[in-house]
């Protein structure tokens, strides 16, 4: 008898703790179809095509109203308490007063997975809205006009990645945005130059790990592109208009084992045009250095004849300025300076003589900020010094990127190690900056 009741009770535990997990088990289900989020009629949790990098869009609210961004997960929704400054924000670009785009990336230890956003806003920066692109390194992006765009992203290159090989891949948006579709895969050893630009919907180009590419059909097709200077590697490029476009980069020549006589490399850096669509090339300046590795850090095109190119020599630390009038037939080097912490990372001409150069300052420990140049490229002043953060005067140290829509409007990517990257913007040609994104926080 005490064994059969025994063997009952038994049977009642088991049917209780089955009941126990299937209770858990349907509550679980509940709760996370309820926590799907649908934000501009878009649910967060869709399939995808497999040619297809996912996106999520995300508002982000004004300073009136710091807790309109909850927690939420796995929607890809910024979480308010989740935004301590682990993230960078880079690649800022304006095609107007009112349109612009940059890339926030931030890495996941816990989950070992990276998280690209394209966040853009439609107001000049009042608003921005966060679009999160799934398994992918967004390094840069353009855009030519408020709908069609083009980023080069990175599979597997992250902090804990082994950098042996990743692949490229040139993502291609149709809808300011909002969603990207894969163009273009293409294996490498990964490099650290890339460059991307965009003249209409129909022609775009792409530099990376040595190679070019172009598209005049909006992307269905992208060419490799030949050089006519053997073992020439592109770094940056620019184009006026369909047909007209410069490339810049550099050739590296071992010392031949065999000769005593040459105990050093040799680097030639190169600029070359095109007036075909990248079809064919030319060569229009070229310089040899032997001290150490010579890139090229940027180049800048107003029209069709007012250029410019910044070079950097790192035995020495310093670098070049070119100026073109006649479209590159002619280069005169106008100045000479520090191109290496702090680094210059681009070149922002608006007129043959006003122009920006930012500085990214690398480990710290170094001013950096916003150059000006108010005579073309002869000389420049440091005009970082602003109040960006409501009533708070501070020093901006330390830029990747600017986008000016005028001599005096114009945005900033600034980088800040203690309390997080952030965009600014100025109407004073960069003297005084505001923050406009992220917002509400301290």
């Amino acid at each position: 008898m005490k064994n059969f009741m025994k063997t009952k009770i038994s049977k009642v535990i088991v049917g209780i703790l089955f009941l126990i997990i299937c209770f858990n088990a349907i509550a679980f289900i509940v709760k996370y179809n309820s926590s799907r989020v649908k934000v501009n009629d878009v649910e967060t949790d869709s399939e995808l095509d497999n040619n297809s990098v996912s996106s999520t869009p995300t508002t982000v609210p004004d300073n009136k109203d710091k807790d309109a961004i909850s927690s939420v997960s796995p929607t890809g929704i910024v979480s308010s308490d989740s935004d301590k400054g682990d993230y960078q924000i880079y690649s800022l670009d304006f095609t107007d007063e009112n349109n612009g785009w940059a890339i926030r990336y931030e890495y996941n230890k816990i989950s070992d997975m990276n998280n690209s956003m394209v966040i853009r806003t439609r107001d000049g920066g009042a608003g921005w809205t966060e679009y999160e692109v799934d398994d992918a390194v967004l390094e840069k992006l353009v855009f030519a006009d408020d709908k069609n765009g083009w980023a080069i992203a990175t599979i597997g290159n992250g902090p804990e990645s082994s950098g042996d090989s990743i692949t490229y891949e040139i993502l291609c948006s149709r809808d300011g945005g909002e969603s990207w579709q894969v163009q273009l895969h293409q294996k490498a050893i990964f490099s650290g130059d890339f460059d991307i630009g965009a003249y209409d919907k129909m022609n775009a180009y792409a530099v990376f790990e040595g190679m070019m590419f172009i598209t005049e059909d909006g992307g269905s097709t992208w060419t490799k592109t030949v050089f006519p200077v053997k073992n020439f590697y592109p770094q940056h490029m620019t184009f006026c208009n369909a047909d007209t476009g410069w490339v810049v980069g550099n050739v590296t020549k071992l010392p031949d084992k065999k000769d005593d006589t040459a105990l050093s490399e040799e680097y030639t850096l190169y600029a070359l045009q095109t007036t075909d669509g990248g079809k064919s090339w030319k060569t229009q300046f070229s310089e040899t250095y032997f001290e150490g590795p010579i890139k090229a850090i940027a180049i800048d095109f107003l029209d069709d004849r007012t250029g410019w190119f910044l070079t950097c020599d790192y035995a020495t630390q310093d670098g070049d300025l070119y100026q073109t009038l006649d479209g590159g037939d002619n280069w005169e080097k106008i100045n000479h300076m520090r191109c290496n912490r702090p680094a210059p990372t681009e070149l922002e001409f608006i007129t043959p003589l006003i122009g920006w150069m930012p500085l990214n300052v690398g480990a710290g420990g170094l001013d950096g900020g916003l150059m000006y140049t108010g005579d073309g490229g002869k000389s420049f002043d440091c005009i970082s010094e602003g109040s960006y953060v409501e009533d708070e005067s501070s020093i901006i140290y330390d830029m990747d990127s600017v986008e000016f829509i005028s001599q005096t409007e114009g945005f900033a990517a600034v980088i800040e190690f203690s309390s997080g990257d952030y965009i600014a913007h100025t109407t004073d040609g960069g003297i005084n900056w505001d923050k406009v994104y992220p917002k509400g926080q301290e």
